[in-house]
């Protein structure tokens, strides 16, 4: 998702200032922008998700500028970060892997969540092998951004006004 900001009426106001300033002021007010969008998907993902913390501690921005533009990027850094934006079908997730010959107790998937959550014993989930979920997407990243475009005026003026 991407926002495009007119703060053209604000930069008005910086005239006494020479154009690598103002691209200064334009840079630090959008980073602001990129830590406020982190803190608020983080928010999401910590009180929406079941997590490890592995997704969680890998979101991140990171800044851009090409040409004219200057923004930011919200990255993850696990594979199934996507499936917890966007959500999922209902489908089999085990408790331990499948090897092929049976399941492997020491390469646990839901192992952890099957004995604190459901209260299952290993036993208890080794015969039913794992189950069905459907994951409902939290939009985390687009929230996130959102909150951040309706935060962007105050903090544009506020960086300007320094």
């Amino acid at each position: 998702m991407e926002l495009s900001l007119d703060i053209s009426d604000l930069i008005n106001n910086l005239e006494n200032q020479t154009p690598d300033q103002i691209r200064r002021k334009i840079r630090e007010a959008m980073e602001s922008l990129a830590v406020d969008w982190e803190g608020k998907a983080k928010e999401i993902i910590s009180t929406t998700s079941v997590d490890t913390g592995e997704y969680l501690n890998s979101v991140h921005y990171e800044m851009f500028e090409e040409g004219d533009e200057i923004g930011f990027t919200g990255h993850d850094g696990v594979k199934y970060g996507i499936f917890i934006e966007k959500g999922t079908v209902r489908h089999f997730v085990p408790f331990y892997k499948w090897t092929g010959e049976g399941y492997d107790v020491t390469q646990p998937i839901l192992a952890d969540w099957g004995k604190r959550v459901l209260g299952l014993t290993e036993e208890e989930m080794l015969e039913k092998g794992g189950i069905k979920v459907k994951q409902d997407g939290n939009d985390a990243f687009m929230k996130g951004l959102l909150y951040a475009e309706g935060e962007a005026r105050d903090v544009f003026r506020e960086v300007f006004e320094e």
